[in-house]
């Protein structure tokens, strides 16, 4: 005779989880109001394609105006993906995945060498609006749609452009 043995599976005691709150409701409703204007003009603007970088595009680099988002979008747009990113931007992986949180900024030639690999001048990644701001809870990786990153970290940004002279020389033309 066989013996029979009953397995009782034990029911998961945790509440199900919640979902993750949308951005737009953890934030005051006039820095959720300027984040739609960056995010539209995103959107709206053509997108123009590369050409070598200009004192305007260096300027923008220069004063931490790239946007991790735009970053993000575009490498998506494009099915950029994986260590040929990387390769590409003068860059180690996972280097390219903290530009895209902001823990990183890309130097000015890895700068160009993105905007090279996406098509684009480097102004499109970058907004005038857009300053280095520190972030306590700064994910450590990209966190889908729920989180929305539009600048780099102070620190990362300062330890880019320190070094690098305020305006662009010719030896810096690609």
């Amino acid at each position: 005779m066989g013996l029979v043995f009953k397995i009782f599976r034990r029911r998961a005691t945790t509440p199900d989880p919640q979902k993750a709150p949308r951005w737009e409701d953890t934030l005051p409703p006039a820095e959720t109001e300027r984040i739609h204007r960056i995010l539209n003009d995103f959107t709206t603007s053509a997108l123009e394609t590369y050409c070598a970088p200009d004192q305007h595009d260096y300027q923008l680099w220069h004063s931490g105006k790239l946007a991790p988002l735009v970053i993000t979008t575009l490498l998506d747009r494009g099915r950029h993906f994986g260590p040929h990113v990387d390769h590409a931007c003068k860059e180690e992986e996972p280097e390219v995945d903290l530009w895209e949180v902001g823990r990183l900024y890309p130097r000015w030639d890895q700068t160009i060498a993105l905007a090279q690999l996406l098509g684009v001048r480097v102004r499109n990644l970058a907004h005038p609006e857009i300053h280095p701001h520190h972030h306590a809870n700064r994910p450590a990786r990209r966190m889908g749609p729920t989180v929305v990153i539009l600048s780099f970290e102070p620190s990362a940004v300062d330890d880019v452009v320190k070094d690098a002279p305020q305006s662009m020389t010719p030896i810096q033309h690609p």
